[in-house]
This record gives C-alpha cells, structure tokens and sequence, in this order.
C-alpha cells in the first residue's frame, strides 16, 4: 500500500472490533425485526431519494433493486452516501448483483462489497439496515449468507427471476437455501410472489415501484 494512496477498495477501514466471518472474513451484520407499526415501509429507490422532501425523508425506506451503476458510489464513496442516506428512517443493504454468468470471484468481491458497506452503515452511522440475500447458482451458496443474520428479517427480490426457467428455478433453489441457512422471522419480498414462498414465515409483500408508475401511464393513455 502507498501512503495517502486513495482507498477504492474499501480494504484498510475494516475496524478490529468488527465481527468478520472466519474463511472470508465478510463482515456479519446486526439482525433486525420490524414491529406491526414499522412494516409500511414506503419504498423509494436510491437514485431517486434526493427528490424527496428533506422534511420527509425520515418517513422512507430507501432500498437498491436498481442497476448497480446507479448505486456504485455507495461503495466508492461510502462517507458521502452514507451522510446521505442517514436521514432515511431505514435503508436496505446496497444489492450488488450476482449473475450466473459473472465469475465466481467477481460474484463474491460483490457479496463482500454488500456486507461492508452495511456494516459501516450500522456501525458508524447507527442507520437500521434491512439485509437484502442474493445469490446466483448453486455455486454460489459456499459464500452468499456470509455475515448475514439469522433469525432476522431478510429482503429479497424476485424482479426478473421469471424470465426464463432456469433463472426462475435457480431463484427457487436459492430462497429455500436461504430459508435453511438463516431461519429468517421475517422476509421483505420485493416483486412478483412466487410459489416457494414459505408461507409458514411472515413475509411483507412490495410491489415494484416501477409498476406503480408504468400504471399511471397506462391510465394516462
């Protein structure tokens, strides 16, 4: 490392109090469970917080179902966003993606990527942070749950997993892994509901807001 060389990777921030998984050394994050009163969320997506009112940002729940360009500086530049997003009433974990076809090195920096800036969020800006579980394949589950809470609520997404068998089925098999490994209390699913949703857990629906908005413009029509 130089001195005063630019930290891009995030790398040297990592605290020693931090709680770090054994092999991969992911940071692991604090759980969290949402009362009756707190589970209308109000959604809104990242890159459209800043149009909110400042009086009423404290009312939402700012989440990162979004390409992950949209999102990139949460990562690159973790103090300016988190200051940003400290006046959200909650935030979810910036959902980095992890596509089958991305390689597998690739698909855990993400992962890690995920966790740590969650973490710093939690620990250095006291914000309450939803975790989001995403995975690619089968391959990807020796690293995917990582530093991720159990018995907590968890958010995932199911926005594009439809799309074609094999994404719908490797969707399938990853929630249930997930179910397993985590025993979430509670699960925040954003997107279409599918038939694997274990209906044994409370599960608190969302839909889309891109929905809501292609519905105004239909109207309109």
């Amino acid at each position: 490392m130089v001195k005063n060389e630019s930290d891009i990777f995030n790398f040297r921030k990592i605290p020693i109090y931090w709680e770090v998984t054994e092999k991969l050394e992911i940071p692991k994050l604090r759980g969290i469970e949402l009362n009756t009163d707190e589970v209308d969320l109000d959604l809104v997506p990242f890159h459209e917080f800043y149009k909110i009112d400042k009086r009423k940002r404290g009312e939402k729940t700012v989440h990162f179902f979004l390409a992950d360009y949209l999102f990139e500086r949460t990562f690159t530049k973790i103090d300016q966003t988190a200051e940003f997003l400290f006046s959200a009433k909650m935030v979810l974990s910036p959902d980095f993606s992890l596509y089958t076809n991305m390689p597998l090195v690739m698909q855990m920096f993400n992962h890690y990527r995920k966790m740590f800036v969650s973490k710093y969020w939690q620990e250095l800006f006291d914000m309450k942070v939803i975790p989001v579980a995403c995975w690619s394949d089968r391959r990807s589950f020796d690293f995917c749950f990582d530093g991720m809470p159990k018995n907590s609520l968890i958010a995932v997404s199911s926005v594009g997993v439809c799309r074609n068998k094999e994404a719908k089925e490797n969707f399938t098999v990853g929630y249930e892994k997930m179910i397993e490994t985590l025993e979430p209390t509670q699960i925040l699913w954003y997107g279409r509901e599918l038939p694997c949703i274990d209906r044994s857990i409370q599960h608190i629906f969302v839909q889309p807001d891109y929905d809501d908005r292609f519905k105004k413009d239909i109207n309109r029509a």
